[in-house]
């Protein structure tokens, strides 16, 4: 499952990939235009993007080169009514990654969600590092001045999701994506999991720090 930001001002294209991908079990939030996805990906991590090209406003070919340019990684799908070769090029010199012209058919879309997903930039060989704190994702080791503890595979999700965004509020949505794939928990059962993540790092001499942000969610630092 992964989560998908679909930017889209046709309405009607909208609701029917929201409606395709959500049951493939995907994440999905929808925007109707690039100014507003901006702010979304301010705020929200996501796994692929899907972008229409004519929109009110900042074209989605503008969007794609902002993002690249300021370091942006997430694989995009431009998915759009133009069909000529030169605007083909034009989209994926851009910065997409895939690019699938309307009508389209939906097996298509998913095939190239799964190849992006396939071809993610993460290294889970990478260590993390933070204050005295090392993460290492490929074994769910936390290290701390020759002290370690193992994590599970929930909790490792979830740390490395705070690691690899120490200036950022953390939501308990990207809370439920990143450690129960989507599904609605309570802010209860997170506040427990939290703590236990916690004591699990206090307990090798870590000082990194997971604070709440009331109202808002969770940040590290």
């Amino acid at each position: 499952m992964a989560k998908i930001l679909i930017i889209e001002d046709d309405l009607d294209t909208l609701e029917s990939l929201k409606a395709l991908l959500k049951s493939e079990r995907h994440s999905v939030d929808c925007v109707v235009s690039a100014d507003e996805a901006i702010e979304y990906v301010r705020t929200y991590q996501y796994d692929v993007f899907i972008v229409d090209w004519e929109m009110p406003g900042m074209t989605g070919l503008e969007f794609i080169r902002r993002y690249r340019e300021k370091g942006g990684s997430t694989p995009v799908i431009m998915l759009t009514g133009k069909s000529a070769t030169d605007e083909k090029v034009s989209g994926l010199d851009s910065g997409a990654d895939y690019y699938l012209t309307k009508p389209f058919e939906g097996k298509a879309l998913l095939s190239f969600i799964r190849a992006s997903l396939r071809r993610s930039p993460e290294i889970e060989s990478e260590v993390v590092k933070i204050g005295n704190l090392q993460f290492l994702p490929s074994s769910c080791e936390a290290l701390c001045e020759g002290r370690s503890v193992t994590l599970s595979q929930k909790e490792a999700a979830v740390l490395k999701l705070f690691l690899q965004n120490p200036e950022r509020i953390i939501t308990h949505q990207e809370l439920e994506h990143a450690g129960w794939s989507g599904s609605d928990v309570s802010s209860g059962t997170v506040r427990v999991f939290l703590t236990a993540l916690r004591e699990k790092l206090q307990s090798i001499g870590a000082d990194t720090k997971i604070l709440s942000v009331r109202g808002y969610g969770y940040r590290v630092e």
